[in-house]
């Protein structure tokens, strides 16, 4: 799997490669329509065509639809859901990619270390630092990465009871840039959190970076290569 900056990016931006275990769909996040229009393939996909399935059905969509707008709202470039993590085991797990259009200011695009260093820094310095937990600094080849975590509570809603969300953030160095990459993981398989840092943590240590692509038409694309499908 290929993560694509955006086209203005993309003669200058290294694209990273991720393999990520299992069968992955994606949900095209250029526009509302297109969203939706990715989202009731994805629901089918899952559910089937059965007409007993159609209250499961309407309820993915929208629960789908839900995450999709978050990650329009904040900038993500793909958002991508986890099918089955090995055949036959099914887990709520969610990978949204983000590009920061912003370099980091006073860091040097020849040493990763100087661009991660800074952008902890700041993220530390804000008001809601405290609610993350898991921070790790480690670099891996030519990049340097930081990882934290958050649970997030989630209020019952229309019958369904409350629960929590577990967002792992992982930010990357772009290498020999002044630019990071965001990765977020997101699930609900809270009880697992050591089992799933650990899995996250051998993804980002086998990525690998590649010379960007000539631009695309879309403005935010994923080439695909063995891992959503």
């Amino acid at each position: 799997m290929t993560f694509s900056p955006k086209i203005a990016d993309r003669e200058r931006l290294p694209e990273l490669r991720l393999a990520l275990p299992g069968t992955w769909g994606s949900v095209e996040l250029s526009s509302e329509e297109a969203a939706r229009a990715s989202i009731r393939r994805l629901a089918t996909r899952l559910t089937g065509r059965n007409d007993r399935a159609a209250p499961l059905r309407a309820d993915l969509r929208k629960n789908l639809f839900e995450l999709a707008e978050k990650a329009m709202a904040g900038g993500a470039s793909e958002l991508y859901l986890a099918i089955e993590i090995v055949p036959g085991l099914t887990v709520p797990l969610s990978l949204t990619v983000f590009w920061p259009p912003t370099p980091v200011i006073g860091s040097l695009p020849s040493k990763p270390d100087t661009v991660i260093d800074l952008v902890i820094s700041a993220l530390s310095s804000l008001p809601d630092s405290a609610n993350y937990k898991n921070q790790l600094r480690e670099d891996f080849g030519d990049t340097a990465s930081w990882r934290r975590t958050k649970l997030v509570s989630n209020p019952a809603d229309e019958g369904a009871p409350a629960y929590e969300t577990l967002l792992v953030d992982y930010w990357l160095a772009v290498p020999g840039t002044q630019r990071v990459v965001l990765l977020t993981f997101s699930t609900s398989l809270i009880e697992s959190t050591a089992q799933l840092l650990e899995l996250f943590r051998v993804t980002i240590a086998a990525m690998r970076w590649v010379d960007p692509q000539p631009a695309r038409a879309s403005d935010s694309r994923v080439v695909l290569s063995g891992g959503p499908r």
